[in-house]
Formats: structure tokens, sequence, C-alpha cells
């Protein structure tokens, strides 16, 4: 038998050269790399959003009918054509009657308002009168006859008052107030007063006393 020595065995170069060799160190992109980077990028970007697009779609297809928005109107503006104006065309001439004159109503006379005549001034002659003297001043009874007699009126006498007035008074009798009303017009710068007296007996018409003011 032959024996195997175990001395070095020796290896072929070769193995020895593929241990010793070392890696190649990575190289940098080149642009091709980088176009080809930047296109598939692209493309994935596109391809995503077209399926985000048609998945809303679906998504508002399967939506109910009350839910899916409703399509506003957009108003119309029509146009307004105005009318055209037809011609017209002139009135002919004609004939029309002349109208007869009505006959004008005539206006009824508006009644006037007749004003009544004055009463008549009473007959100076059918007033007698006495005169008292209640001023306390003496001389009034005979003053006021002068003036009154003056005037037409008949005084059949004068006296003194039992009694003083600080204002002076007519008596008169039954429905002869408007002859002392009368007399009274002729008596100035006196307060009179008057007043109905039945006692007074004929001829006597009036009893005028004279008072202070």
């Amino acid at each position: 038998m032959k024996r195997v020595s175990r001395g070095k065995v020796n290896m072929p170069k070769t193995l020895d050269l593929h241990r010793r060799r070392k890696p190649a160190p990575p190289q940098p992109p080149t642009r091709t790399d980088r176009r080809a980077g930047v296109g598939l990028f692209i493309m994935l970007f596109i391809l995503a959003i077209i399926i985000s697009l048609a998945s809303n779609k679906v998504a508002s297809d399967n939506l109910p009918i009350s839910l899916q928005p409703t399509p506003t109107p957009i108003p119309t503006v029509s146009k307004i054509t105005p009318p055209t104006p037809s011609p017209t065309r002139a009135p002919s001439p004609s004939t029309s009657p002349t109208p007869s004159p009505t006959p004008s109503a005539t206006p009824s006379p508006s009644p006037t308002e007749t004003t009544p005549p004055p009463p008549a001034e009473p007959d100076k002659s059918t007033i007698s009168m006495r005169i008292l003297n209640g001023s306390g001043t003496s001389g009034q009874a005979a003053t006021l006859q002068t003036t009154l007699k003056k005037n037409g009126f008949t005084v059949r006498s004068i006296a003194t008052a039992k009694t003083r007035r600080a204002t002076g008074i007519i008596y008169y009798a039954t429905s002869k107030q408007a002859e002392a009303e009368f007399v009274a017009s002729f008596i100035t710068n006196r307060v009179l007063e008057f007043e109905e007296n039945p006692a007074l007996a004929k001829p006597d018409t009036l009893l005028i006393i004279v008072g202070a003011k």
C-alpha cells in the first residue's frame, strides 16, 4: 500500500487568485438609470390617481338617490323681443251729426233769509213815569227828568226814595218791558236793572229809581 504523506498540499494557483481578489466597488447610477426611475415613479403616480378616481366613481354610483348631489339648474335668460308696431291707418273723414243744443236748466232761485224788520218803537205819548232819587246826591232826579222831557217823554213827578241804592232800577207794568228798555236807551252813564211790577197803577207805566252809579 502506498502511504500518503501528510506534508503540505500544493493548491492550484488559480484558486489562490480567486481568494485574494477583492469585490469591485458599486458604481454610481447613470443618467439612464435615473430617467428610468423617474419615469417609473410618474407612471405609478398616474396609475394611483386613475385607481382613486375609478373608486370614487363606483362609490358615487352606489349612493342612494337622496344622497347624490342635485345639479343646480343654470338660469336661462330669455331675450324679450319688443312687439313690432303695426302701421296705423289715418282715420277716414266721416261726417258726424251736429249735436243739437240741449236746453239749459234754469236755476231755481235759492231761498233767501229774510231779516225780520226791527220792532216798532213804542209811542212816547203812551209812556208816563215817576222818578225817585235813591243816589244820596240831591238833584239827580231833577237832572234825569229834564233829559227825558227833552226827548219827548212824560214825567209826572219826582221825589226822594226812602232807601238808597247802589245801582238804578226801572220797574215796569205788566207787558211793558219794551217801553222800559226804550226809555233806558236815553239814560246814559247809569247802571240800570229791570223788574216787572204789576202793582204799578195807571197812568204810571214806569217807576225809575236813580242809584249811586
